[in-house]
């Protein structure tokens, strides 16, 4: 049972090791391929792309796919939202971890108060 959706930045405190988010990387977690796509990204600018494949290689599994329900409602979130600026993939995941009917996973604070959120810093 999906007991979160994480979002690129999780997911980056999960593969660093972060001692915050130690709990959550034995937990069963999805994603979507835009955060694999910014994780890829990530570890291809700070590392290498060996690393940025081992991204792939590591939550390739947890990928859920996204709906048109999710997509409507991510684009209707950061228009709400839109004076924060949030980024496409957030309001997506957000909406579709919604959807799932789990805690989306983040440490960005702009999430920080809103509801659904399972905020680590």
């Amino acid at each position: 049972m999906t007991e979160f959706f994480a979002d690129t930045y999780a997911l980056i405190e999960i593969l660093k090791g972060t001692a915050s988010y130690a709990s959550y990387a034995d937990k069963h977690i999805v994603t979507s391929k835009l955060c694999i796509m910014e994780l890829y990204y990530y570890f291809l600018r700070t590392r290498d792309e060996q690393a940025a494949e081992h991204c792939i290689t590591t939550f390739s599994l947890a990928v859920t796919p996204i709906s048109f329900t999710a997509l409507r409602a991510g684009m209707q979130f950061k228009y709400m939202h839109k004076k924060q600026k949030l980024s496409y993939t957030d309001c997506v995941g957000y909406a579709t971890a919604v959807e799932l009917g789990v805690p989306f996973l983040t440490g960005d604070n702009q999430f920080q108060h809103m509801p659904n959120v399972a905020f680590v810093k």
